[in-house]
């Protein structure tokens, strides 16, 4: 079964019906990280890395502290301050740091793009871009967006779509079409399944039969495409999807457990420890003293 034309990883629901795109906030960092003073912008915090993931529209991060690495398809690729970053329709990437990394995300809906003649779907842009027009053209979308003016959402659009034409008439590839290869597509599917099947037993022979390709070829293209063994993987997601369903103080540690796909809480506390360098109790009553 294809579950790359069931499940995509990321799926991205508009938070303002009229505002054709998705922006936010961005952290990474090594500690639980919410000192951010935003009014309208989103706040969204990792614990080190993001975790891996594609989507059809294209996202463009601008870099505003710290430094980090991109992870996109096989490439790895350096962020650093006052850069802006592309990832292009269906990369399969990820975002990493060890020390305290700031973006900002913006992923404009590619159906808005296209009634404007930006068909981003058939835009091959840079990844790295250092250009201060560039940097300036976004922030003008964030000062849209942020501030309280008249004919606010018509100045967001605006906004948008001049900075994504500039970035298509000045910062495209040379290599024409944009490629793509089997292996890119076979680990879509298997990271499409594991997310719609989080909850659930995961094993490595499953999920090698589901997508149609041997366990051993499988395993070895997936540590070399997202930089993890399975196994990694699948417990950051988990540790990932834990950390949001933590922020409900009405629901059970135990019930998110279960709810992650881990029968034995305990087992599944000794995971997440790892990954946060806190337990679950802790996280949540840290979560519970930042917003007093």
């Amino acid at each position: 079964m294809d579950f790359i034309n069931l499940v995509v990883y990321e799926p991205h629901g508009l938070k303002e019906k009229k505002l054709p795109f998705i922006f936010h906030f961005d952290t990474i960092s090594p500690e639980l990280y919410t000192d951010v003073a935003r009014d309208k912008t989103e706040h969204k915090h990792y614990m080190q890395h993001c975790m891996q993931n594609w989507h059809e529209n294209t996202e463009f991060l601008y870099i505003t502290e710290g430094e980090g690495i991109l992870y996109k398809n096989s490439e790895k690729i350096n962020l650093t301050k006052d850069s802006i970053v592309v990832i292009n329709s269906f990369d399969l990437h990820y975002t990493e740091a060890e020390k305290l990394l700031k973006y900002y995300c913006l992923i404009p809906d590619r159906g808005f793009l296209q009634q404007n003649g930006l068909n981003t779907s058939l835009i091959n842009f840079k990844t790295l871009i250092k250009d201060e027009e560039a940097i300036r053209l976004f922030c003008n979308i964030t000062e849209e967006y942020e501030a309280e003016r008249d004919f606010r959402e018509a100045g967001i659009k605006s906004a948008i779509t001049e900075f994504v034409l500039y970035l298509a008439r000045k910062h495209t590839s040379d290599e024409g079409e944009k490629k793509d290869s089997k292996t890119l597509h076979y680990m879509r599917m298997a990271i499409g399944y594991i997310n719609s099947h989080i909850s659930e037993k995961i094993t490595a022979d499953e999920l090698a039969k589901e997508i149609g390709l041997s366990k051993y070829h499988f395993l070895r293209e997936f540590k070399k495409i997202t930089n993890m063994t399975l196994v990694e993987f699948i417990n950051g997601l988990r540790c990932e999807k834990a950390r949001g369903m933590l922020r409900d103080e009405s629901l059970p540690i135990s019930e998110i457990s279960a709810l992650c796909g881990f029968e034995n809480g305990s087992y599944f506390n000794k995971i997440f420890r790892e990954e946060a360098g806190m337990s679950m109790s802790e996280y949540r009553r840290q979560i519970r003293k930042e917003s007093e």
